[in-house]
């Protein structure tokens, strides 16, 4: 990197360090596991500060990286004026599965706690492709979209990675890309039927990780769940049980979870 660039970054970390207050924790996963839930749930604390949207899609926008560390102001622009007394946190699944995210928020700030929610990956995945596909943006038969997603996702353009129905569910590789980065007194890994059927226990958890006042009732919010009219066929739901068989026994070895619900 030149000089320039250098003391460019240079001067961008220490003028947002000294001037700013810096987001706390980001929901950084998974995409289609009840982050919209989510979100809704932590907007209700007056102890947090969240964006004015979900998603604010700032770690995983390499344009604002090109040229090194980008004026982190326009990152906090999406907060209230005053936080003062509050936790900030951002709310982008992207977050946890693309790997530029993980060394950028590192370099933003690296106290950052890390959160995520995991979903069985062979409905996440299905959830994925049916999603894509009201969208308009699939148009692929599901068996097809898998065959052909990792060439899909070496072509696409961008670094969304959209087609990635499969590749996202192999969570285990995403936590340890994660915890090279942080210790995992850091890190709190959810999961996402256990949000589904006592939202107001799995809130609290977070409640608590982050070092808040907890809330005694959290109603059950539908936004994470839509009626898709394609529902996943027999052969369909054999051939993800195959490929993640080994992912969720690692995942099981790795967080100390008993998964046997995931392999039905």
């Amino acid at each position: 990197m030149p000089l320039s660039t250098r003391l460019k970054v240079a001067w961008r970390l220490a003028s947002n360090q000294v001037t700013q207050q810096r987001v706390s924790f980001v929901v950084a996963g998974a995409q289609k596991s009840g982050t919209t839930a989510l979100d809704q749930y932590l907007r209700r604390h007056q102890g947090l500060a969240m964006p004015d949207k979900k998603e604010v899609h700032f770690f995983d926008n390499s344009r604002l990286f090109a040229n090194g560390e980008p004026n982190y102001r326009k990152y906090h622009a999406f907060y209230p004026s005053n936080c003062a007394g509050r936790l900030m946190g951002d709310v982008t699944p992207a977050y946890m599965y693309l790997p530029d995210c993980m060394p950028r928020i590192h370099r933003y700030n690296p106290d950052i706690k890390v959160i995520a929610v995991l979903r069985n990956p062979i409905e996440r995945a299905y959830s994925h492709w049916n999603m894509e596909r009201h969208r308009g943006r699939e148009k692929l038969p599901f068996v097809q979209a898998m065959a052909e997603e990792a060439e899909r996702i070496q072509l696409s353009r961008g670094s969304s990675r959209k087609y990635s129905y499969v590749d996202r569910g192999f969570y285990s590789q995403q936590i340890e890309r994660i915890w090279q980065l942080f210790p995992k007194q850091q890190t709190l890994f959810l999961r996402h039927d256990e949000l589904l059927t006592d939202p107001t226990t799995t809130v609290n958890q977070i409640y608590r990780f982050l070092a808040i006042e907890e809330l005694p009732h959290t109603e059950k919010k539908d936004v994470h769940s839509r009626p898709y009219v394609s529902k996943i066929s027999a052969d369909e739901k054999q051939q993800l049980r195959s490929i993640f068989a080994a992912e969720i026994t690692k995942l099981e070895n790795l967080l100390g979870w008993q998964l046997d619900s995931w392999r039905d």
